[in-house]
């Protein structure tokens, strides 16, 4: 089971309040999915950035943030997450991010703005998960999106979802090495005022 948190509200622009919503969030994700107490869990990171649980190496994390949304998530398998505003895209960050194949099917699509975030996040949330970071070929990445929003990343090991119940939100979940039930979602909105 993925035990998720997200907040969107206008007010996270800054990096300091969304690291700050986020140490919130992980800690009630890790206290609701785990039991693990505010106190026990402090986060390390290795060498690219990748949080883990500095007790508890069991339990692995990730966590996103974007102008005015921070996704947090908590699993006993590796996992990966990535939360995205929609907004025009970039041609250059669609020249940079996908293959050629993918990019067709992004300018074929109906909304590609949309369609070309569905890649991003779901790409940046399989990144997060082995813990490379943008340094991976990430064109060589394959994903897949069906019409109804169902993904795929193929020749890996992997599994990929996307939630998009959030309007103008794209949230994308990567689990890797995942048993029976590891890729079920618990995603829980959490308001700002009651962070």
């Amino acid at each position: 089971m993925i035990r998720a948190a997200v907040c969107l509200d206008a007010r996270l622009r800054t990096h300091q309040g969304q690291h700050a919503a986020a140490e919130v969030l992980l800690q009630h994700a890790l206290g609701n999915g785990f039991g693990l107490p505010a106190a026990g869990t402090d986060l390390v990171h290795d060498s690219c950035g990748r949080p883990a649980v500095a007790a508890h190496p069991e339990v692995h994390v990730s966590v996103s943030h974007c102008e005015g949304a921070v996704l947090v998530a908590a699993s006993s398998a590796r996992i990966g997450v990535d939360v995205e505003w929609l907004r025009p895209l970039d041609r250059f960050a669609l020249a940079r991010m996908l293959n050629p194949a993918e990019i067709d099917r992004v300018l074929r699509s109906p909304d590609p703005d949309r369609e070309f975030f569905r890649y991003w996040t779901l790409k940046e949330s399989y990144l997060k998960a082995v813990g490379t970071g943008l340094g991976y070929a990430v064109k060589d990445l394959d994903v897949d999106v069906a019409p109804d929003g169902t993904a795929s990343v193929r020749s890996r090991q992997a599994w990929v979802g996307l939630d998009e119940r959030f309007e103008g939100y794209v949230l994308a979940f990567c689990s890797l090495d995942s048993g029976p039930g590891d890729t079920d979602v618990a995603l829980e909105r959490r308001e700002l005022t009651r962070l």
